[in-house]
């Protein structure tokens, strides 16, 4: 692959499906990396995470974005071995998680099914949580968890107010019209009943303009730069939630 891009490229305005004719404008992208871009959405947002936090991005961040789905996903689908992706079930949070933590954040994988009651001791075995404070961070966000989705955007609002950021897996229209899949999205803030969030997906609206699936109420937000971000009511947004948040804590 070349690695020419411009100074000014940024992940928030890239989708992840351009992401390598991005990087690599001569086209010289295997097959196996552009299936693996088209499900990139994990490690897109937690890129993504990193350029919002500092509020400025660097050429080198799609350069390493690239290399790292190129050497993981990329591969996986060659090979069937990674320790972030598996075929057939996609990027795993739990060693993307500890990645995470090695660069010194704190790291929360909930599953927002699970209420107050629920045991958190499984959530330490399967690495969802590691640390006594994550433990501390997993038991409040689990106030907000239940069978029901109405109150899920309490927990998402607690880590933003905590300066943190949450990644979001959401059922999504596939394009071929054969049901849903999943997908993940950046939530960057709550603002009167709207989520706000990035989203890398080339297709987040046409997806929900093909089939019968109703008003989404899903609006692109309009920037000058022209970043990937989305509003949507909050209760048509817990909709679309399998339940499985990474909660993102940077300080």
């Amino acid at each position: 692959m070349t690695s020419r891009i411009e100074a000014d490229f940024s992940l928030l305005a890239t989708p992840q499906q351009l992401l390598g004719e991005r990087v690599s404008p001569k086209g010289d992208v295997s097959p196996e990396l552009v299936f693996a871009l088209a499900r990139a959405c994990v490690p897109h947002c937690l890129a993504a995470a990193e350029e919002v936090s500092r509020g400025f991005s660097e050429a080198s961040d799609a350069i390493d974005l690239l290399m790292f789905i190129n050497e993981h996903g990329a591969s996986a689908a060659l090979e069937g071995e990674s320790e972030y992706y598996e075929a057939g079930r996609g990027w795993l949070m739990a060693p993307l998680a500890d990645r995470l933590r090695a660069q010194g954040k704190t790291v929360v994988c909930q599953n927002l099914y699970h209420g107050a009651s629920a045991d958190i001791e499984p959530a330490f075995q399967n690495g969802r949580i590691r640390r006594p404070e994550e433990g501390s961070l997993l038991t409040d966000r689990m106030t907000y968890g239940g069978p029901r989705s109405d109150s899920w955007v309490g927990a998402i609002d607690e880590t933003l107010r905590a300066k943190g950021l949450v990644v979001a897996t959401l059922n999504i229209p596939r394009m071929d019209g054969k049901g849903l899949g999943g997908h993940s999205v950046l939530v960057t803030e709550v603002v009167d009943d709207n989520i706000i969030y990035f989203d890398p997906d080339l297709y987040a609206k046409a997806r929900y303009e093909r089939g019968n699936y109703g008003d989404s109420q899903i609006m692109r937000i309009d920037s000058d730069d022209g970043q990937l971000f989305y509003s949507q009511p909050s209760a048509k947004f817990c909709e679309r939630m399998t339940g499985e948040v990474m909660h993102i804590i940077t300080s």
